[in-house]
């Protein structure tokens, strides 16, 4: 998602939205380390490519194979 403008819940406003996070949130919060890559040597561009890359690559695997059959949350958070 490059534009988080085009992010969007579906109704209930905040409180809502934050119960629909909570349990991804929580599930994918272990992948947080793989950004510390390019925190190292002085912030290098390609290093910070590369965590924010990985990180990329394990919330998607995540949301194919877990988080899409989840469909409170699928049916509450949408792209435009």
């Amino acid at each position: 998602m490059n534009d988080s403008f085009t992010l969007g819940f579906g109704g209930g406003g905040f409180e809502a939205a934050l119960r629909n996070w909570e349990p991804i949130i929580s599930q994918t919060i272990s992948f947080v380390p793989t950004l510390e890559g390019g925190l190292k040597g002085g912030m290098n561009q390609r290093e910070i490519d590369r965590g924010v890359d990985g990180f990329k690559q394990l919330i998607e695997s995540y949301f194919s194979n877990v988080a899409l059959s989840e469909n409170r949350f699928t049916r509450a958070v949408r792209f435009k």
